[in-house]
C-alpha cells in the first residue's frame, strides 16, 4: 500500500463501531539442615496451646529457630551467630551478608564452604564515594571538606581552590593555596569586597561602576516591554505573550515557523457528493522519510463551507476541524499511522495572492497565525487540549508552482492510478468462500457501482449490515456489485475458507461474493481505508472506471452514494 501522509491518517484504530527489602537480608534456618528457607519465608502461626499449661514449663529452644514453638505457648528467638530474631516478622536478620546459613559481619566476605572471611578496609588514597574493597565506600576528603554520604561528593563550606577547600573568610591564592582574606570596601560603596562579599547595592536608577553608584538614564524608546537599561522595566506582556530581544511582545509558542522541503498542492471538484465547488489541499513536509512533520492548508469550497476560491485576505475563526472552511493544521513527528501531536489554527489570517482551482499556481502568506494543540475524532470533532502546546506561523509563505487536478481517468486502468480517493483502482482478485479467484475488473463497465464491505466475525454491527447488503444486492444486481470481505474470525484471528462459508451461510449472503482476507492485508494494498476507526467499513467504487468515490469516513451514506451512481 502506498504511503499516506499525516493529514490522511488523523486516526487509525481497530474497533467494532465504534522477596526481600528493608536493607538487611532475612533467613529462617531449617532445623533439619535440608530446605533452603531464605528470601523471607514465614513460619506458620504458633499452634493453639490448648488447655492451660502446667504451672512450670521449660522452653525447648536448643534446636529450634526464631519463630518456632518453644513448647510453652511462646516462640523461640534463636538465630545463627551475628544475626538477631525480628519478633515482628519472626525471621532472622543479618546486618551484614548471609553466607549459606552463616551471618557475616559488615566488612566480611563469604568464602569457600560458607565461611566468612575478614576484609580489611582499603581506602588509602581513595576519595569520598570510591569502593573501600569491603562492599562499602571511602569517606576521605581534602582538609576542611566533608564527605556527603547521600551524593558521595566532598562538600566545602567555603570555596574550592583547585583541590583545596578554603574556609569562609579565606580566598584562593597563588598555587591554589588558601590564604586569609580581609574584606576591603575603602573608597567603595558598591560591588565586590574582594572576598566574595558585597560593599553595597545601588538604588533604582543607578548602576555600580568601579565601586561607585552612578546615575542611569532609562531608555524605552521603541520598546514596550523588557529592561529599560537601568534595572527597571519598559512594561510587561499580557498572558500568553513573551517579550523578545527587541522589546516587543510576541506570542509564546512551543513551535515557530515551518521548514518544508516537500511541497504538493491539489484541487478536486466535489460535484459528485455536494453539487458544486471543490476541495483545495496544500501540504509541506519536513522530510520524505519518517518521522516527519507536515503543514496542511485546506480550503473547503463546496456546500455550506464556501471556503476561499480566489485571491483575498481571509480571517481564521475559532472553529473545529469539522466546521472550518479555511483550515490550517500542523502534524508533528508523524509516522504512516500516527502523529505525536496535531495543531489547528484558530487565530490570524491568510492572504491569498494566487488561487484558481488547478488552473494557476498557489501563493499565500500567513499573518499572525497561531495553532493550538487538538485531538481530532474519527467524525472530525475537535477537542482543544487544555494547557496544550502552540505553534506560530506568522509571515510564513506558502507557494506551489503547480496545482494538480485530482480526478480519475474515465476508463478502467489495469495497473491503477493509486489506492486512495479519486484514483482508479488497479485490477486485483480476492478468494471467495468457494475457493475461486474473483477479479475486480471483470465487472468494469458491466456494473454501475461496486460496494465493498469490510467485516469481522466478532462484530455485532457487521452481522446487522450484511443481511441488509444481501437484500440490496438481490434487488439491484447487476447494476450494483456487492463484495463482503471477512478479515478476522470470532476471536480476532486469521480466517479461512471454512470460516468464510460459515459466516456467509449464517448471515444469508451469497458465497460467490463473500471473500476471506486475514487482516484485509491484500485488499488494503489496492484500496486504502481512509480514517478507518472500526467495522463495518464501506468503500464504494464507480463501476464505469473503478474510481474510488466514497468510504465510511466521509459525509453521506451508502444508499445516497449508490443511488447517485445508479441514476447517472
Amino acid at each position: 500500500m502506498r504511503r499516506v501522509r499525516a493529514w490522511g491518517v488523523l486516526l487509525l484504530a481497530a474497533a467494532c463501531g465504534g522477596g526481600g527489602g528493608g536493607g538487611a537480608d532475612t533467613v529462617r534456618p531449617d532445623p533439619g539442615g535440608i530446605a533452603d528457607v531464605r528470601d523471607g519465608f514465614q513460619a506458620p502461626e504458633a499452634p493453639d496451646p490448648g488447655p492451660e499449661a502446667p504451672p512450670v514449663c521449660t522452653p525447648l529452644c536448643d534446636a529450634r529457630w526464631c519463630g518456632q514453638d518453644d513448647g510453652c505457648g511462646g516462640r523461640c528467638t534463636r538465630c545463627p551467630d551475628n544475626a538477631t530474631c525480628n519478633t515482628a516478622s519472626w525471621v532472622c536478620e543479618c546486618p551484614g551478608t548471609w553466607c549459606g546459613y552463616t551471618c557475616c559481619r559488615e566488612g566480611q566476605a563469604c568464602g569457600p564452604g560458607d565461611t566468612c572471611l575478614g576484609c580489611p578496609e582499603a581506602c588509602g588514597p581513595k576519595w569520598c564515594g570510591q569502593d573501600d574493597g569491603c562492599g562499602g565506600k571511602c569517606l576521605r576528603c581534602p582538609d576542611n571538606a566533608t564527605c556527603d554520604t547521600s551524593s558521595w561528593v566532598c562538600d566545602c563550606p567555603g570555596s574550592w581552590c583547585g583541590n583545596n577547600c578554603c574556609l569562609p573568610g579565606q580566598r584562593c591564592g597563588a598555587g591554589d593555596v588558601c590564604e586569609e582574606c580581609v574584606p576591603d570596601c575603602s573608597d567603595r560603596e558598591c560591588g565586590d569586597d574582594g572576598c566574595g562579599g558585597s560593599c553595597g547595592t545601588c538604588l533604582p536608577g543607578y548602576e555600580c561602576v568601579d565601586g561607585t553608584c552612578r546615575g542611569c538614564t532609562a531608555d524605552c524608546s521603541g520598546r514596550v516591554c523588557g529592561d529599560d537599561g537601568c534595572g527597571g522595566s519598559c512594561g510587561v506582556c499580557q498572558a500568553g505573550y513573551v517579550c523578545n530581544e527587541a522589546g516587543a511582545c510576541e506570542r509564546a509558542c512551543n513551535g515557530k515557523g515551518f521548514q518544508g522541503t516537500v511541497v504538493e498542492a491539489s484541487w478536486k471538484p466535489m460535484d459528485f457528493l455536494y453539487g458544486s465547488g471543490g476541495n483545495f489541499v496544500y501540504t509541506e513536509e519536513t522530510s520524505s522519510e519518517e518521522p516527519y512533520s507536515q503543514l496542511v492548508i485546506l480550503f473547503r469550497q463546496y456546500s455550506t463551507y464556501k471556503g476561499p476560491t480566489g485571491p483575498g485576505t481571509y480571517a481564521i475563526p475559532h472553529k473545529g476541524f469539522a466546521e472550518c472552511s479555511t483550515c490550517i493544521l500542523v502534524f508533528e513527528n508523524c509516522t504512516a499511522t500516527e502523529c505525536e501531536r496535531v495543531y489547528l489554527a484558530d487565530e490570524g489570517s491568510i492572504e491569498i495572492q494566487s488561487l484558481d482551482d488547478a488552473n494557476a499556481p498557489f501563493d499565500a502568506v500567513l499573518h499572525d497565525v497561531v495553532l493550538h494543540e487538538v485531538q481530532i475524532g474519527n467524525d472530525f470533532s475537535t477537542t482543544w487540549v487544555p494547557n496544550g502546546r502552540t505553534w506560530c506561523l506568522g509571515g510564513h509563505h506558502a507557494t506551489a508552482e503547480t496545482v494538480s487536478l485530482t480526478v480519475p481517468q474515465p476508463e478502467c486502468v489495469a495497473g491503477g492510478t493509486g489506492s486512495t480517493m479519486d484514483e482508479n483502482i488497479a485490477n486485483f482478485s480476492l478468494t471467495n468462500c468457494s475457493g475461486q479467484q474473483v477479479f475486480l475488473h471483470d465487472f468494469c463497465g458491466q456494473t454501475k457501482a461496486v460496494w465493498i464491505i469490510l467485516v469481522t466475525a466478532w462484530c455485532p454491527y457487521c452481522a446487522e449490515l450484511v443481511p441488509q447488503a444481501a437484500q440490496y444486492y438481490e434487488a439491484h444486481q447487476p447494476d450494483v456489485e456487492v463484495w463482503v470481505v471477512l478479515g478476522e474470525d470470532l476471536y480476532g484471528g486469521s480466517v479461512d475458507q471454512q470460516e468464510c462459508t460459515s459466516y456467509a451461510n449464517g448471515h444469508g449472503f451469497p458465497r460467490a461474493r463473500m471473500f476471506y482476507d486475514t487482516g484485509w492485508q491484500k485488499l488494503v494494498q489496492f484500496l486504502y481505508p481512509h480514517y478507518m476507526t472500526g467495522v463495518p467499513y464501506s468503500i464504494i467504487l464507480d463501476g464505469d472506471n473503478m474510481a474510488y468515490v466514497w468510504s465510511s469516513a466521509y459525509p453521506g451514506s451508502e444508499n445516497s452514494v449508490l443511488n447517485k451512481l445508479l441514476n447517472d
